[in-house]
């Protein structure tokens, strides 16, 4: 039997924010960065965030819009999330706050 693919939305599965912000945390934390843009990516949509912002700020607007909706736990994951991902750019020796669109081409130099 097959099961029709649903995307998953906030609206659709309570947990999905937080899932995909553990999941972006524990990539953050392991220092993959692309990792952390694809869930970034994600959440982004589903929160109604702009992704063309840099990462780091979208990532605490998200927290904002998180914390306005009374969701104070999520909102400080994704502060926590915004911290690591910052001190994954500094590991990596990028100075630069990219957007989703840069990231490839800013960190993946100084990751190699």
């Amino acid at each position: 039997m097959a099961i029709a693919h649903q995307e998953m939305t906030v609206t659709h599965e309570p947990d999905w924010t937080r899932i995909r912000l553990a999941y972006a945390v524990r990539d953050a934390d392991a220092g993959r960065l692309d990792g952390v843009i694809g869930h970034y990516r994600e959440l982004s949509e589903a929160l109604r965030v702009s992704s063309d912002v840099p990462v780091e700020k979208g990532l605490r607007m998200m927290a904002q819009t998180l914390g306005r909706s009374g969701r104070h736990d999520l909102a400080k994951q994704a502060n926590h999330l915004a911290d690591c991902f910052l001190g994954a750019l500094v590991g990596a020796g990028t100075r630069s706050r990219p957007t989703p669109a840069k990231l490839a081409m800013d960190v993946a130099p100084a990751q190699a």
